[in-house]
């Protein structure tokens, strides 16, 4: 058998002409694909949940629509839950349609004491100030002004 000599061959060398233009730098990897051909396929459609929301609220307010509710101008509404709580909304979206006697009501809502609540609506202190400081002329209260009819109107 002979022996085999092995001969070391240096590499070829670069020529001088060449130039060596630098990678970009967002490029991916050479071996990852994005898209194209031969690129794995989602299994499931990735949905939102902001996009899923918005769609839900757009399809209530217009099934509201369809049942004739119309918006309504309201400060402040109250729900009391029982002696313990109630929950109130401040500058709320409210609709809402006579027919149905139905509202919808939304907007941020605060959890406050049943006390708070209850001042909140207790009006008749309010009506008795204001009719003490009108008086009681003022108020129309007084049927002595009403004149005597001088015709007869019957047919």
């Amino acid at each position: 058998m002979q022996k085999q000599t092995s001969k070391k061959v240096a590499p070829p060398k670069q020529s001088t002409t060449q130039k060596i233009t630098p990678k970009p730098t967002n490029a991916p990897p050479a071996g990852i694909k994005t898209g194209g051909k031969g690129t794995v396929r989602r299994k499931k459609k990735v949905v939102s949940k902001a996009a899923a929301t918005t769609n839900e609220d757009k399809n209530f307010l217009n099934n509201l629509k369809r049942l004739s509710f119309a918006p309504i101008k309201v400060e402040e509404v109250i729900f009391f839950k029982g002696t313990e709580s109630a929950s109130t909304f401040e500058k709320p979206t409210v609709l809402g349609t006579q027919g149905y006697t139905c509202y919808a009501v939304s907007g941020q809502m605060k959890e406050i004491p049943y006390e708070e609540a209850s001042k909140k609506i207790d009006f008749s202190n309010q009506l008795k100030q204001l009719s003490s400081q009108l008086g009681d002329n003022q108020l129309g209260d007084n049927l002595d002004e009403i004149p005597n009819l001088e015709k007869n109107f019957s047919a």
